[in-house]
């Protein structure tokens, strides 16, 4: 059956095979359309990363709770934020839909962060049809990187076995 977590006409939230949930297109999009914009649910400097102790103190009651909805490929806290920020310049963001969207080695959207205010806009550059899983890549920085030196990032960063 079709378990739609949430919805909008333009995507909704399904659950996915071996990756938790995912973000889907409700309708199709043309290349450079924008799926979503959204602000950041929880923003914490990089240095909150190191530590579980810290990262706890840091966030609020409503924080932890959007962050316990998000998928862990780690352990407690620390593995959940791990696995669902995004990192502009030294801070940490996570976005309660956004951080939904999972990897692809051929991915079909861009996300693009404002520096300034942590807003996340997701895009897309291909042409995707209605009912498709929307993808990203997690390695921002991969362009020129061999295949197994992808995967091994991949793996440590995110704990994903490609």
């Amino acid at each position: 059956k079709d378990l739609r977590y949430e919805e909008t006409p333009d995507w909704c939230v399904l659950q996915c095979e071996e990756k938790g949930k995912g973000l889907f297109t409700a309708r199709s999009f043309k290349p450079g359309e924008e799926v979503i914009k959204e602000n950041p649910a929880v923003v914490v400097d990089n240095d909150s990363r190191v530590a579980e102790s810290k990262l706890e103190k840091k966030l609020t009651k409503n924080e932890k709770e959007t962050l316990k909805t998000l998928q862990n490929r780690g352990e407690g806290l620390m593995g959940i934020f791990n696995t669902n920020c995004f990192t502009s310049n030294d801070t940490c963001f996570i976005y309660r839909i956004i951080s939904r969207v999972n990897h692809s080695c051929h991915p079909n959207c861009f996300i693009d962060i404002n520096e300034t205010t942590g807003s996340a806009t997701l895009k897309t550059f291909l042409d995707i049809s209605t009912n498709t899983e929307l993808t990203i890549s997690y390695n921002r920085e991969s362009h020129g990187m061999s295949r197994k030196l992808r995967c091994e990032t991949l793996k440590n960063t995110k704990k994903i076995h490609v």
